[in-house]
């Protein structure tokens, strides 16, 4: 073992997955970084599957297995091996669905030497490939090469446009880029600074599955924090490659992934009202059409009924997120701001109410230089028409930032 290497904690998330289980870990503990662990988190799996892992790795101290007695979901289920991996000191955490394989030795060690050169970025992620050809990008990828760092709601919204045009519609050829700007990292593959969990928060276990890690990365940008997309780093990935792909599991998996649109678009509190009821009504539109396809997203109307009646048992829970969120969120933002202003300023002890020109004497070059930062960090773009002395104000800067319409 490296003593140099930070400590990665692998967490591998499985329910019923003998078909993959055994081949995802070989391929795990082939790697060729060495300060690792590897936490199985089996949602009370009932195939054997942990069983088999069990006989076979059982003198492997590298290797720990948690088992629930029923299935928590995605977001609860690495949530526990997230809590284990930090009291375990780890510095990172790297989730993997268990149908994922890795076949070249050196994915880990592109993402964590990656974070440990960039400290702004939180969450990475490697490329991800389809799991029987290894060399055909899988769905997931070519969506976020096309989309890059837009919000997944452009699409709904004319009002919803990208800052830097320059951060989608990425090609093959952008891989020979040390990476790649993104909005998100799906869960199935993601690299996670521990400091990042401890700041913002575990996956919010309201989705159970589905939106949850695009809940994740959002706080994570809000934040200042960026998120990439790591061209080195290869994986294969099957996709819901779970053994029990029976009609009930199907239903379950539809209701989850039509509802939590709603709750991921409801408890952001930084859409306009205008640009919400705009997506809301679209949605339902197109919800009520799909009831009527074989194979559409809802299956029926009376599963249509249950998700409007599961979102309304959780309005006040969605509610309750959204003012959470703006609080954690305006607090970390404040503390950046801060810390921006006094690294200007060679000033620690900068306070919101402070008038940068008469307490401190910042000039307008240092106030360039400052908003030059803030803009790169918050992936925004202060206006021309802003009034040059609010900018002298610390708490303007703030609650322009927030007040910022989502726009990335």
């Amino acid at each position: 073992m490296n003593s140099k290497e930070k400590k990665v904690a692998i967490i591998i998330l499985c329910h019923n997955s003998k078909r993959w289980l055994k081949e995802c870990i070989e391929t795990v503990i082939n790697t060729e970084y060495s300060n690792y662990i590897v936490i199985i988190v089996d949602n009370a799996s009932d195939d054997a599957s942990i069983e088999e892992i069990k006989n076979i790795y059982s003198n492997n101290e590298r290797i720990v297995i948690i088992r629930n007695e029923k299935n928590l979901g995605w977001c609860k289920g690495n949530n526990i091996g997230i809590d284990y991996a930090i009291k375990n000191g780890a510095d990172y955490v790297y989730l993997s669905n268990s149908d994922v394989r890795f076949h070249k030795k050196n994915w880990l060690k592109f993402l964590v030497v990656f974070m440990e050169k960039h400290s702004d970025y939180d969450v990475t992620g490697p490329v991800q490939y389809n799991y029987e050809n290894g060399y055909e990008l899988n769905e997931w990828t070519e969506y976020i090469m096309e989309n890059g760092i837009r919000d997944v709601h452009y699409m709904w919204s004319n009002s919803i446009k990208p800052v830097n045009k320059d951060f989608f519609n990425y090609t093959k050829r952008d891989f020979n880029k040390e990476y790649l700007p993104v909005y998100f990292i799906q869960g199935a593959a993601m690299l996670i600074r521990v400091q990042t969990l401890k700041k913002i928060g575990l996956f919010d276990e309201i989705y159970y599955i589905f939106y949850d890690e695009l809940d994740f990365c959002r706080r994570v940008l809000r934040t200042g924090g960026k998120v990439a997309l790591i061209p080195q780093s290869g994986v294969q990935h099957y996709g819901s490659g779970d053994n029990n792909n029976s009609v009930a599991m199907i239903r379950k998996k539809n209701f989850y992934f039509a509802r939590n649109k709603y709750i991921y678009l409801l408890s952001d509190y930084k859409y306009k009202k205008c640009i919400k009821r705009e997506m809301l009504h679209k949605w339902i539109m197109h919800d009520i059409k799909q009831c009527f396809l074989a194979d559409g997203e809802i299956n029926d109307f009376t599963q249509m009924i249950q998700i409007i009646y599961s979102l309304c048992k959780y309005r006040k829970k969605i509610k309750i997120k959204r003012k959470e969120e703006y609080i954690m969120e305006r607090k970390i933002i404040e503390e950046k701001v801060l810390e921006a202003i006094g690294r200007i300023i060679n000033n620690s002890e900068v306070n919101l109410e402070s008038n940068l020109l008469t307490d401190y004497s910042v000039d307008s070059i240092q106030i360039m230089e400052m908003i030059i930062n803030l803009e790169e960090m918050f992936g925004i773009k202060f206006d021309e028409d802003v009034d040059f002395e609010d900018l002298y104000s610390p708490l303007f800067i703030v609650n322009y930032i927030i007040g910022k319409e989502n726009s990335i």
